[in-house]
Order: structure tokens, then sequence, then C-alpha cells
């Protein structure tokens, strides 16, 4: 939620602020363009195959549209 206010567009015009905007619109742009399944592999890598990985990938995922989804509303 705090995420989608930093990345919307008109809150963000100070140009330290305009940086930080275009860091997380471009991050969450890379999250939300690989897909759950992806981020599902690369996590179970790391933390092991289980539940655990699955639920990492899904969180990413989630953050990644929801804060699109937010700022846009906000804008």
């Amino acid at each position: 939620f705090i995420l989608s206010f930093m990345s919307a567009k008109n809150i963000m015009k100070h140009p330290a602020a305009f940086g930080v905007y275009l860091f997380l619109r471009t991050a969450m742009n890379v999250m939300r363009s690989i897909e759950a399944l992806v981020w599902a592999i690369i996590f179970s890598v790391w933390v092991g195959i289980g539940p655990f990985a699955g639920m990492l990938a899904l969180m990413i995922h989630s953050i990644a549209s929801l804060t699109k989804q937010y700022s846009e509303m906000v804008e």
C-alpha cells in the first residue's frame, strides 16, 4: 500500500522523489513481467522445494500487481 503512493507520478514531483518513482515503477514492471511460476522456481532454488517458495513467489507477484493498480488509482 505504501509503495503505491511512492509509485504515483502526481505525488512524486520533486526531482529526488521522481528518481524513486522511476526506480519503483521499473522494479515493479520487471517483477510483474516475470510469471509466478518462474518466481517459484527461483525461490525453490534459494529456499528449497516446499510451500514457502510458492508463498514467496505469489507474494512478490501480488505486491507488484497491487502496487501498479493502487498507484494508478492514486494518479
